[in-house]
């Protein structure tokens, strides 16, 4: 017999999520957009999860439950990939809530772009988490996202709508000991991908002390720069060598970790008097007012101190550099 074709596969990787579980496949099965299906792969839960996907599934078809062995997060997703039968793939956690138009809304900005995703509202977030929502929801059209995709991941992963040939392109996810979405999306960048996102909330994002992305080195600073570093290589830096805005914390470690990849930083720029005429990592840390002796040199600002990112983007752009031309943002 012939499958059904349907025209999203949403992916839900879940492992011990009983508690959750339920409502988030109910929030699937109430989509306005009612051509889907819900591929969930239980990777080796201990408790009843996947016992409830199953009874669900018995009153909606749609949704297809794939039981395999406690291989972790990126395992399962490729293995929900492969499962996939739609041309678009939606991304969906196990304890989140997509509001009912999710897919339908983002369905409609599928002509121009390949990777689409939508405005969040993190629940249970503290004021870090709050503040990257507040950024995350700002970031609505692909040149933005571009812009800012070296300080933080653009979109959110459980929001997001991607078209199936182009993650299958990529390779699909990968475990390179940082997060997996970022990476997908800075290859996808590198690629050529355009990006969307509907800028109106359709999706709740739960935030737990437990949730993966605050208990897994993966997803920690250290494994984010290093993520950061390698794609920047790949991109702007290809020719190995920068100069870093920012002789802070924030400069210093994006240093450390582009010299592990044979990154030469010409030199720091500061507007603190006390780190000027210092150096770090054996690089001299300048004043602000002499940056123009290398225009040529790609430069990255990499300042963390809340509302310095905004002081150096418009000092750079009242001297003629251009973003994402002759410099970008990194945090």
């Amino acid at each position: 017999m012939t499958e059904r074709q349907v025209l999203v596969s949403v992916l839900m990787p879940a492992r011990n999520a009983e508690a959750t579980i339920e409502a988030a496949v109910a929030s699937i099965s109430a989509q306005t957009l009612t051509d889907l299906e819900l591929v969930v792969v239980d990777d080796g839960s201990s408790d009843r999860t996947a016992r409830i996907v199953a009874r669900i599934a018995t009153t909606d078809r749609r949704i297809r439950l794939i039981n395999g062995a406690s291989l972790g997060l990126v395992p399962a997703l490729n293995r929900a990939l492969d499962a996939a039968r739609a041309p678009w793939l939606a991304r969906m956690d196990a304890d989140d809530i997509a509001h009912p138009e999710r897919l339908e809304r983002q369905m409609r900005l599928t002509d121009n772009a390949d990777i689409i995703g939508c405005g969040v509202r993190i629940v249970g977030a503290g004021e870090g988490y709050a503040r990257y929502a507040t950024w995350l929801n700002s970031l609505v059209t692909h040149e933005a996202m571009m812009r800012e995709r070296f300080i933080e991941s653009p979109l959110a992963h459980p929001s997001v709508l991607m078209r199936r040939a182009t993650v299958l392109a990529l390779g699909g996810y990968r475990d390179m000991g940082w997060a997996e979405d970022y990476d997908l999306w800075l290859r996808a960048a590198n690629e050529g991908a355009r990006f969307a996102k509907e800028p109106q909330v359709l999706l709740d994002w739960i935030d737990r002390s437990d949730r993966t992305s605050r208990v897994d080195d993966r997803y920690g600073e250290e494994a984010f720069q290093a993520c950061k570093a390698h794609h920047l290589v790949l991109g702007p830096l290809a020719a190995k060598r920068c100069s870093i805005w920012g002789a802070g914390p924030t400069g210093a470690r994006l240093g450390r970790a582009l010299r592990k990849l044979g990154v030469v930083v010409t030199r720091y720029i500061d507007v603190d008097p006390k780190k000027i005429g210092s150096t770090r990592g054996g690089s001299p840390v300048i004043a602000a007012t002499d940056i123009d002796r290398e225009r040529d040199v790609p430069l990255l600002a990499a300042v963390g101190a809340r509302g310095a990112r905004e002081l150096v983007r418009a000092e750079l752009v009242s001297r003629g550099y251009v973003e994402a031309t002759d410099f970008w943002c990194v945090a």
